[in-house]
């Protein structure tokens, strides 16, 4: 395993040695339920903010990452998958209509555009970006072309321009950043004054982080499975609140709100509940405990462009 080391996203700690949480290979790859593999696992964690990060694969790998099946799962796929995206994603509009009643919306990371759909319907006037090129060529299918931007941020600011919009939404996206401060920077500028950011992300408070760490310390690293399964290869960052706090608040942006945002149990049960049914119901136990407990893997962020 490589011995470099990446700095901390967040920039007042950019010069603290990361420590590592876990550097090991395994022959046998783990696949995410996008069906990227993952064989090798070094992350580290910022001491300051508690984020864990690994070395990220050049911007070019990262994209062909996210072109090996993605757009399957994050697209329409199957009649089942598309009603549940449309459950998950016509609840977190409805989030953004707390903050926000219409303007020009930004999706970041947009794959086949159903959220932009929906923010149609709710009134929004939506625009999109993507790595992908598969993605992009979908949404500009359902949309105007000029109103999506095949690259990630810092080219949709290139092409759209400084404070243009209302707000942004970074839907499980800014844990595949290649540089999470650089492309916070980058949003930041393509907002008006005082617009606003919605993002959701998977966080280090979820039970299936926690129980993917004890497992393997339990085990004194013998079991690696859960690990190579939660820290899956196209995901770069993995924050706690309190890192996430930091990494935004020196990025330019007020918190506003932070909550809990567990997915619906349709798209858990399409996502994850793909093992042995042993192993499906220690999930689907897990689950909703941790919903009961007013948890859940994610959380849902709120944040505002400070003037």
């Amino acid at each position: 395993m490589t011995q470099a080391t990446p700095q901390s996203p967040v920039p007042s700690l950019c010069h603290v040695q990361p420590k590592v949480v876990y550097d090991f290979e395994t022959k046998t790859p783990v696949y995410s339920s996008c069906g990227v593999p993952t064989s090798s696992v070094q992350i580290f964690e910022c001491p300051g903010s508690g984020t864990r990060f690994r070395i990220p694969p050049s911007p070019k790998e990262l994209t062909q990452l996210h072109d090996q099946g993605y757009q399957k799962f994050y697209g329409e796929g199957t009649p089942e998958l598309a009603a549940a995206h449309s459950e998950k994603l016509a609840e977190r509009v409805g989030f953004l209509c707390q903050y926000l009643k219409e303007g020009r919306v930004l999706d970041v990371g947009c794959s086949t555009g159903l959220l932009m759909q929906e923010l149609t319907q709710m009134g929004f006037d939506p625009f999109g970006c993507d790595v992908s090129s598969e993605a992009c060529s979908s949404t500009s299918a359902r949309f105007n072309a000029e109103k999506v931007c095949h690259g990630n941020v810092v080219d949709a600011l290139h092409a759209f321009g400084k404070e243009t919009f209302d707000a942004i939404t970074l839907m499980d996206v800014i844990e595949h950043f290649h540089d999470a401060g650089a492309e916070l920077t980058a949003i930041r500028d393509l907002l008006k004054p005082e617009g606003l950011l919605f993002l959701r992300t998977p966080t280090l408070a979820s039970p299936f982080f926690h129980i993917a760490d004890w497992s393997y310390r339990l085990s004194a690293g013998y079991y690696k499975k859960a690990v190579q399964t939660i820290y899956h290869a196209e995901h770069i960052y993995f924050f706690s609140e309190k890192g996430l706090r930091m990494l935004l608040e020196e990025s330019g942006f007020e918190v506003l709100t932070v909550v809990a945002d567990p997915l619906p149990w349709r798209t858990f049960r399409l996502a994850e509940l793909n093992h042995s049914l042993p192993v499906n119901t220690a999930l689907a136990l897990v689950y909703f405990l941790s919903r009961a407990l007013g948890s859940g893997h994610g959380i849902k962020i709120m944040a505002r462009r400070k003037l």
